[in-house]
């Protein structure tokens, strides 16, 4: 079988009574805002932390103080736990999920689709490190209809700040982030459907596609309901797809609580880190994935991973069937 080395372009919710103003906006014309946050070694360390009784490659943190240094670069992955939504309680839709990312009725379902992530040393030569003070900027770049299905693609673009004499972060203005010298460009996609009966039933699961070859690594962990919650907390996201087995099963017709997409990806890459890295002396500079079939919380999984050659890494989370739930291929240089 021909394996995937790029992603193709395709890749519930009701309104509150107080949205925000830009969300009467077309969501292909949608301004998002521009958040600052301070890259803190708590969230990855917690991660991490979250992580390391589910998969023997990542060794034990120390327990109480930070993982990382102030010269240290943020892992792969990890600037997903970063920049979460601002939005008061007040302003989340029905389902637990942000109004100003959801096109409107009637699209009121929402699931993670995939993305790519390339991460770029930045001007200074370095990528985000800990402790940096870092700006992102958000915009909608695509919107693509397929059936009664809504694909919508987020652009976002991290720079991290300017250092002093003595290695600390400065503050960075938004006048100075420019396009080009980011440090981290993701391409996220959503897919938005239509509300469904509630009639309880569970959505006809599509056939699944399995493993092209056997990995050169796998390792099998169970994605259970204290990581989902504690990956929720991590990035402030209310979605009750992912802790709601009423509201999951009866609104969204799956048969469990669905693991997070960026969670997913999280895994992959720090699979493709600790095996493919020779010993971190190679960077992960790119990751292009798609999520083909729900991960469902308490089931258990493999995270598997292939050396393509060429700088290329294969990666996959593999249900207990054989089939592929998440794939994605990762350039190493």
């Amino acid at each position: 079988m021909r394996t995937t080395t790029m992603l193709p372009r395709l890749l519930r919710r009701t309104f509150s009574t107080a949205v925000p103003s830009s969300a009467s906006v077309p969501i292909a014309n949608r301004p998002l805002p521009t958040l600052h946050d301070f890259i803190s070694p708590t969230n990855s360390h917690l991660l991490r932390l979250s992580l390391t009784s589910q998969l023997p490659f990542i060794p034990t943190p120390p327990r109480g103080v930070p993982s990382f240094g102030p010269n240290d670069s943020l892992p792969a992955g990890h600037h997903l736990l970063y920049f979460p939504p601002q939005l008061p309680e007040s302003l989340l839709l029905e389902d637990g999920s942000d109004a100003e990312q959801s096109p409107g009725a009637p699209y009121k379902r929402r699931m993670w689709a995939g993305g790519q992530i390339t991460i770029a040393p930045g001007h200074d030569g370095r990528g985000v490190r800990f402790y940096d003070q870092a700006v992102m900027k958000e915009r909608v770049e695509s919107v693509k209809q397929r059936g009664e299905k809504l694909f919508v693609w987020f652009e976002r673009r991290i720079w991290s700040a300017r250092r002093d004499g003595q290695g600390l972060g400065l503050p960075l203005k938004e006048e100075e982030a420019k396009d080009g010298e980011e440090k981290v460009l993701e391409k996220r996609c959503l897919v938005f459907m239509p509300s469904r009966d509630e009639s309880g039933s569970v959505a006809p699961q599509t056939k699944q596609q399995e493993l092209p070859y056997t990995p050169d690594v796998s390792h099998t962990f169970l994605p259970s309901q204290h990581l989902l919650f504690r990956f929720s907390a991590l990035t402030f996201n209310a979605h009750k797809i992912h802790y709601d087995l009423p509201y999951t099963q009866n609104s969204e017709g799956h048969i469990a609580p669905l693991c997070h997409g960026p969670m997913a990806a999280a895994l992959m890459l720090e699979l493709c880190s600790a095996e493919f890295t020779n010993g971190g002396k190679k960077l992960i500079t790119n990751f292009e994935y798609r999520c083909q079939a729900p991960m469902y919380v308490e089931k258990p999984y493999t995270l598997a991973g292939k050396d393509l050659g060429e700088g290329k890494v294969e990666l996959f989370v593999v249900n207990e069937k054989g089939g592929v739930a998440v794939r994605g291929v990762a350039t190493v240089a």
